[in-house]
């Protein structure tokens, strides 16, 4: 047997080996999947760092899903991202990644939150690991993500790391280094629109509202690592929201390829309104007594985007159905907030917040009737 016969045989039995590797951890992990369920396999090769990981999935989802890896140095974001497109569905997931690509302490990701252990098994063949876990959710856009403390770094060749301090001379004055020149797209706007010293009156009130304490959420959800190296989402607008975005958007500015912040507050006064929720239209409309729309809000907020109602009683304040929402007011100021914040690294690294509020008080500026959706509080 000559010696190119050798390698080709040579060649057949890795290639075997590799595969091999991957369906039997892929196997191991789906012991909990239904029998009478079929599933589909795919295959991603993914590219990192001038090498190719193969990254497989099983699922009996309906549509093939999106697979991508993110290991971008300044962030302990290590990850496998999965996600599927569509409606609802009673599904499963087993990702199978090999261990020189993610390692350390495995964790899933549920679009945004810690997934607890015992939602997930994870198995692992001494190459790759393996997570099954089930899913149905409603949101178009089903993210997950397979985190590990460790993985391959990547960092874009763009990135603008501060140049070194030349080193200084017995017989020179040092060179300072050169002051680092954001380069990017960075879009900051702020637009207020009142009438009048009441108007503004309103808006200072809902902007210094204590939301946590009527919706009963944190000011923001973070992840990642602490100060500025996290991924922070707001839950709701508020004066302290709107100055964490502003402070981080001026100290982090240079540093991500395209950053956004744009905050808009939309004040509108009337004597005498009807709030009605029109599902088959938009689902809050302002009404006047003679059935004229003085005010309907934002497209893509209603129930099935996450909205959350609340409404002001003798008891304080207290959380709503949309089909409930059938109020009369006198003289009243209704607040529009819109907030969006953007970070962008690299195709695979990067997050938005977006969060939308509608906050109706009356003539002595108290909350009446409140309702808000965020991306982090969306299904």
């Amino acid at each position: 047997m000559n010696k190119a016969v050798l390698a080709i045989m040579l060649v057949l039995v890795i290639t075997f080996s590799i595969v091999a590797g991957v369906l039997l951890v892929d196997w191991e992990g789906a012991e909990e999947e239904p029998e009478d369920i079929l599933d589909n396999l795919y295959t991603f090769p993914l590219s990192v760092e001038e090498e190719t990981y193969i990254v497989t999935v099983r699922s009996n989802y309906s549509s093939a899903p999106e697979v991508g890896y993110s290991g971008y140095a300044p962030f302990p974001a290590y990850h496998v991202s999965i996600d599927f497109r569509g409606d609802p569905e009673n599904s499963f997931c087993n990702i199978t990644i090999p261990t020189h690509l993610l390692w350390g302490n495995i964790s899933v990701i549920d679009k945004y939150y810690e997934m607890s252990a015992d939602r997930y098994t994870l198995s692992n063949n001494g190459t790759h690991n393996s997570v099954y876990f089930t899913f149905n959710h409603p949101a178009l856009v089903k993210h997950f993500e397979i985190q590990g403390t460790e993985g391959i770094s990547e960092v874009p060749s763009d990135y603008p790391f501060p140049s070194p301090t030349p080193t200084p001379t017995p017989i020179s004055t040092p060179t300072p280094s050169p002051t680092l020149t954001p380069t990017g797209s960075y879009d900051k706007s702020i637009i207020v629109n009142t009438d009048n010293a009441e108007e503004e009156n309103a808006l200072s009130v809902t902007e210094n509202t204590n939301y946590t304490s009527i919706f009963k959420v944190e000011r923001f959800y973070s992840v990642g690592g602490s100060g500025s190296y996290n991924y922070t989402w707001a839950n709701f607008i508020d004066k302290e929201v709107l100055k964490y975005y502003e402070e981080r958007f001026e100290s982090l500015k240079g540093q991500p390829r395209n950053m956004t912040f744009s905050y808009e507050a939309n004040v509108y006064s009337w004597n005498q309104i009807d709030v009605v929720y029109a599902s088959s239209t938009y689902p809050i409309q302002v009404v006047s007594s003679n059935g004229t729309i003085l005010f309907r809000n934002a497209n893509y907020t209603g129930v099935n985007f996450g909205m959350r109602f609340f409404s002001q009683n003798d008891s304080g304040y207290q959380e709503i159905q949309a089909s409930q929402i059938n109020f009369s007011f006198t003289t009243s100021y209704v607040v529009e907030m819109k907030l969006k914040y953007s970070e962008t690294y690299n195709p695979l690294a990067g997050y938005m917040s977006n969060v939308y509020q509608i906050i109706i008080v009356d003539e002595q500026f108290e909350p009446l009737f409140l309702c808000f959706t965020a991306d982090n509080l969306a299904a």
